[in-house]
């Protein structure tokens, strides 16, 4: 099932750089310069949530040491 989903969201976002182009870098940088869908969420996670304490690479590193533990967490199972 993520892996649907990811190839679905890559699909999308190709679509919007064709239509907006002025989103192609972020949507290349929040999407398709990933491989997974673990990979591009933690790195908007890590955007959203770092400040001057913790830098988003040490945030992203959280996140995707979470995933790589907790495969459920993408999965959406929380059991």
């Amino acid at each position: 099932m993520p892996q649907e989903l990811w190839q679905q969201l890559k699909s999308e976002a190709q679509q919007v750089i064709q239509q907006e182009p002025l989103l192609a870098s972020y949507v290349s940088a929040c999407i398709l310069n990933h491989n997974s869908l673990q990979s591009a969420l933690s790195f908007i996670l890590a955007n959203k949530l770092s400040d001057d304490v913790m830098p988003a690479t040490t945030v992203r590193e959280l996140f995707d040491k979470a995933f790589s533990e907790s495969p459920n967490i993408i999965r959406g199972r929380f059991v």
